[in-house]
This record gives structure tokens, sequence and C-alpha cells, in this order.
């Protein structure tokens, strides 16, 4: 799949700004997703399977099992209990599409494989690891909120007010603690600033200790996994490989990492006003 062009992106968040497109997908941010060519698409282990076994760089993926999911929103609690974050800030969020077979839609950050975000900050504070993860430097972010902008997904949030002052508690002994990566950026954990922009992190401080992420963790029905792609026995592996999935704004050539099963994507919606 082609990546997106810078001059083709700006024009497509343009016409989303202007009201030329109007997208209704629940309550999000979205602005569609693949609707062509279905079953074509949705065949399983299609994309994305495991290239190299045995890789030692683990190539991380989220699986929602929209059929499954009940929408508790004990995921979006969990999310927000770990990671202390500000009230109003849901870097789990439910979405509730209308013209879908299932009623609830989890979404997480995509950590895209072609993010457009990294490539808007003129800091390099937003950067992909190369397991994956889309991650923010807190301290280098300058709060241009570019990346806000330029991501489809409707994932990130800049903090207007001081995050302490409205931060959701927390009874996990280490949720707030920084996390620093190799190069010493702080990622995640502690990271809650006036005038930075934040998003999931798909809780690499737990996945960096053998843990799962908290909504992962936290699941009752056992809707969300998270694992490495390129091992081929691992949960997310199988599933993807045995089952039909779609991905969320395919067309725009993102590469997300958050697949869906157990039901088909919603139907384009779109309509362009005069």
């Amino acid at each position: 799949m082609s990546p997106v062009s810078r001059r083709n992106f700006i024009r497509y968040v343009a016409a989303v700004g202007a009201g030329v497109i109007s997208v209704k997908l629940g309550s999000s941010l979205m602005s569609g997703m693949r609707g062509s060519e279905r079953d074509s698409l949705l065949k399983p282990g299609s994309a994305m399977a495991a290239t190299s076994a045995g890789s030692p760089t683990p190539k991380y993926a989220y699986v929602v099992d929209v059929g499954t999911c009940i929408g508790c929103r004990k995921c979006v609690g969990a999310c927000k209990e770990e990671n202390g974050t500000p009230e109003g800030i849901f870097w789990m969020d439910l979405l509730y599409p209308t013209d879908a077979d299932y009623k609830y839609l989890p979404r997480p950050c995509m950590h895209c494989d072609n993010p457009p975000c990294t490539k808007v900050c003129p800091v390099n504070a937003r950067y992909k690891r190369r397991e994956g993860f889309v991650l923010t430097d807190f301290k280098r972010c300058i709060g241009c909120r570019y990346c806000q902008v330029a991501c489809p997904y409707g994932v990130n949030y800049f903090n207007w007010k001081n995050p302490r002052s409205s931060q959701a508690g927390s009874s996990s002994s280490g949720s707030l603690a920084e996390y620093r990566d190799l190069d010493g950026r702080l990622t995640a954990g502690g990271g809650h600033f006036t005038g930075v922009i934040e998003k999931c992190t798909w809780c690499i401080h737990r996945i960096e200790k053998g843990k799962v992420p908290a909504c992962v963790e936290i699941c009752p029905v056992k809707a969300l996994h998270f694992g490495d792609l390129n091992d081929p026995n691992s949960e997310v592996s199988q599933i993807i490989s045995k089952n039909k999935y779609f991905r969320l704004l395919e067309e725009l050539g993102t590469e997300p990492r958050v697949f869906y099963t157990g039901g088909y994507p919603p139907k384009l919606n779109r309509k362009t006003e005069k």
C-alpha cells in the first residue's frame, strides 16, 4: 500500500476542517474506513503476517474482537487509572458505530507503521520505535499540535491545564512513575504537563516488564489482545491468521497495527456539501 503524500494528506485534513466532508461514526473523530471489496480485504492473514519468526525484535500488534466486546468500558477506566490521564482525556475510547453489525468499537492509538504524526513533528518529539510503538517525548514536545491535526484517528490530546489538578486517581503502584527509553526519552508515566500532546502508549512501561496493556488485562470477555506478530505462536498471530479482520482508514496508507475481528468495518458514510 502506497504511503500518504504530505500534499494529499494536507488536502484531506483541510477538507475535513472546512466541513466539506462529513462523516458519521458514532461519536468518533474518524473520517471513514475502507468499505469497498470487503470480502477480498478481509481474507484471513492477508496482511501483516509474521514475517521473521524468531526475530529478536518484536513486532507488536493489538487485536480487538468487536463481536465479543460488551461495551462495559472497563478498558477505558483501566487506562485512566493506569496512566493517570487528566480529566476529559481518554487514551482508550469506546465508539458506537451506527452502521455496523456490532455495537461497540474500542479505539486505542493505532501505532501506525506509516504514522503521519511523526512526519509533521518539527522537533522530533513524536517518533516510532522499531517494535511498533509510536511515542511522544514529553520533555521535547513544544505543543504545536501538528501531530493532532495530522492524525486521522483522533487519538491525540492537548493538555490545556495543569493535569496534576485533574488526574484520575491510581491504585497501581508504579503507574505514574516516569518511564524513559534507552535514549533517555520521557515517553510514559509522570509525563502529564501543561501545553504538551499525549496519547495511548500501549502501556509500554508494562510491556517491557513482560505484562500486557492495562486495558487488555482487565477485559472481562477477552475481546482485547496484544502480542508479537513476529512470533507465529503468539495469540495475536494466531487470531489474525485464522480470522477475517479489518483496520481503520486503510485507504490513507497509515498501516495501523490495530486489527479488528468479529465484524465488518462500518460503511463509508461520506456526504459532500454544496
